[in-house]
């Protein structure tokens, strides 16, 4: 909410997170695809804000889009139009002029480059920076972060929102943050801040200078309202940085936990040797479990769907970390004629304090075969589906046969509900098979060194596997052309 003392004779939209009005896609103009942030209010969209910016360092490869600086017009596609009941909208380098404020646009790198967007919104009027941004986690980088705001908003005043995948607002001095690492899906923040602040501190501090002028686009709406004058503005906060141990603790948990349930696996499994790699890993599996239950214990449905799902239990809900990770997390000591004692006791001792299925077993008969061992720890030998075992036990034998066989016939003499099927057989078995064709084991980004080969493959390897809504979509379509109850009985 955006305070603006005095004003007067304007439509109130109530509490308004700029963000909530603001998505993030990419764009075809001209025959050339760009990045860019959609404005929209009301149905109707404001302003197509191309990047300008664009990264092409770390895990960043942005340079297959192109940059934009003019406003221009933008046709839009006839779907588009018929929604919106617009032809055209603005396409461009510009800014949203309220009946009360400014408001310019910022897209993730842009923050981070010395001739930021924002320094010549600021001279010249700009109030309110906005910034969408999906930049992700490394070690110490929300410190970087937080001096590059405050040198921002030290120089020419103002106020920064930065909503990035875990949400947080920023404003001249920080007023409100969400939590940095979390297993929460989205996060919502307000905050109540006066605009005759910025004002204040401009007129104090800022002279005039050459700067580049922004084309302003008329919107009919307010941010305030002349009945919230006596609204208490946030104060400022201090800002609690976690520790780079922290971090490693919370951050690469948060990445296991949204493995795990995006992967419809059971569980994981860890070859714990007493030995610190293999303990510290444990140790961040039992974080992931300390952060579920600390979710559920805060009311997040979600993550209590999840946990219900991935452990096969509809009625289960999970309080204790150690017993959670008793169903999560299976490690196993695998001992062979040159192990000792020592190592066998330490990791014992672990999977005893963090609560993990522990198993000792001995691996010197691994000569028999990888079924061979499978079978004596589980007491089972795991089957196909077409021979009655479990879809998880079909994919366990699917990564040890280590085959992926393409599901896609041809379809030319097929019926429409007979493509359909194959079109969503497709995809389903290409996104439960796809990560067999990652080479090394998948990682956690935690800071630009790396030694993994694939730092220049980025295609996703971990879908959901359901597709509920692009299969909607294909169920809609074949609906269009033959009986509802046919349709069920084939799809």
């Amino acid at each position: 909410m955006i305070r603006r003392n005095g004003h007067k004779g304007s439509e109130y939209l109530g509490p308004c997170d700029i963000s909530e009005i603001e998505k993030k896609l990419p764009v075809m103009h001209h025959n050339v695809r760009y990045s860019c942030r959609v404005i929209f209010l009301n149905k109707k969209i404001l302003l197509i804000r191309p990047k300008m910016i664009l990264a092409n360092y770390g895990n960043n490869r942005e340079f297959s889009m192109m940059y934009w600086l003019n406003l221009g017009e933008y046709f839009l596609p006839r779907m588009i139009q018929d929604l919106t009941g617009q032809t055209t909208v603005p396409f461009g380098d510009g800014v949203l002029s309220s009946k009360d404020t400014c408001i310019g646009s910022e897209i993730c790198a842009e923050l981070w480059n010395p001739r930021s967007p924002h320094v010549d919104m600021g001279l010249d009027g700009i109030e309110i920076f906005t910034n969408s941004s999906a930049s992700y986690h490394e070690l110490r980088k929300v410190l970087t972060m937080s001096l590059i705001f405050r040198i921002c908003l030290f120089q020419s005043g103002g106020i920064y929102l930065f909503a990035n995948q875990k949400g947080c607002e920023r404003s001249s001095h920080l007023r409100i943050l969400s939590n940095q690492i979390s297993s929460d899906l989205q996060e919502v923040v307000t905050a109540t801040l006066d605009l005759e602040d910025v004002r204040s501190y401009r007129g104090e501090r800022c002279h005039p200078h050459m700067h580049k002028p922004y084309q302003r686009i008329q919107t009919d709406f307010t941010l305030s309202d002349c009945d919230d004058r006596c609204l208490p503005t946030h104060q400022p906060v201090e800002w609690i940085f976690h520790t780079p141990e922290e971090e490693i603790s919370l951050g690469p948990a948060c990445w296991l936990w949204d493995y795990l349930r995006r992967s419809g696996q059971a569980g994981f499994l860890l070859p714990l040797s007493g030995g610190v790699d293999s303990s510290s890993t444990a140790c961040i599996v039992y974080s992931m479990c300390v952060q579920i239950c600390q979710a559920v214990k805060d009311g997040n449905s979600q993550v209590l769907e999840d946990v219900q799902r991935v452990v096969n239990n509809s009625s289960y809900r999970p309080e204790d970390p150690r017993e959670l990770c008793g169903h999560l997390f299976t490690t196993c000591y695998m001992a062979s004629e040159n192990s000792s004692e020592d190592t066998c006791n330490r990791a014992k001792d672990l999977a005893a304090q963090i609560g993990s299925n522990h198993l000792n077993i001995n691996i010197d008969m691994a000569v028999k075969g990888m079924l061979g061992i499978f079978s004596m720890v589980t007491g089972k030998w795991p089957q196909f589906r077409a021979n009655g075992g479990s879809v998880r036990e079909n994919l366990a034998l699917q990564n040890v046969q280590g085959n992926f066989v393409p599901c896609f016939v041809q379809i030319k003499f097929l019926g429409v509900l007979q493509v359909a099927t194959k079109v969503k057989h497709f995809f389903r078995m290409y996104s439960i098979n796809r990560h067999k064709m990652t080479t090394v084991t998948p990682s956690y980004h935690a800071e630009n060194y790396s030694p993994d080969d694939n730092l220049f493959d980025l295609r996703p390897f971990l879908y959901n596997t359901q597709w509920a809504w692009q299969f909607r979509c294909i169920d809609n379509e074949v609906s269009r052309h033959f009986p509802t109850n046919l349709i069920k009985g084939v799809i």
